[in-house]
C-alpha cells in the first residue's frame, strides 16, 4: 500500500550527465627571441583533456611547444632534465596546437621554442575539459 509498508520507493531518474566544461586554465602572451625557449608553468585541478594553443607574428618564424609533467625551468629543458615531454607539437603550423586526454589534476609546464630566425611576439592559451 500507501502507507510505510517497506515497499520500494519509487526509482529516480537516472541523471543525465552534465555537458563538458571547458575552463582556460592559463592564458598570455610574451616575447621570445630567436633559438630561445621560454617555459611556462600552469596547474590543473581536474582530471580532463588539455588543449594548449600558441600563435605568433611572422609566419616565417616557426614555433614549437611541449607539455611536461611537474615544474621545468627553461634551462632544465634544454638540459633534458625535465624527462620525456607528455605532449609534442613541432608542426609548420600557425598556431601551433596541442591535444592531451586524460590529464590528471597537477603541475605542469608549457614549453615554447623558437627556431625562427627573428625575435618574435606569442600569445598563448592552455584550456581544460572534462
Amino acid at each position: 500500500g500507501w502507507g510505510g509498508g517497506g515497499g520500494s520507493s519509487p526509482s529516480s531518474p537516472s541523471p543525465t550527465p552534465a555537458p563538458p566544461a571547458t575552463v582556460v586554465v592559463v592564458q598570455g602572451s610574451g616575447t621570445l627571441p630567436a633559438g630561445f625557449l621560454r617555459a611556462l608553468g600552469f596547474t590543473t585541478t581536474a582530471t580532463g583533456r588539455l588543449d594548449v594553443t600558441v600563435d605568433w607574428t611572422f609566419p616565417s618564424n616557426d614555433l614549437d611547444i611541449a607539455v611536461f609533467a611537474g615544474t621545468c625551468t627553461a634551462q632544465q629543458i634544454v638540459g633534458l632534465l625535465c624527462g620525456v615531454p607528455i605532449g609534442l607539437s613541432d608542426s609548420l603550423n600557425k598556431p601551433e596546437r596541442l591535444s592531451l586526454a586524460n590529464t590528471s589534476a597537477g603541475a605542469y609546464t608549457l614549453a615554447v621554442e623558437h627556431l625562427g630566425a627573428r625575435d618574435e611576439s606569442f600569445s598563448y592559451q592552455v584550456t581544460l575539459t572534462r
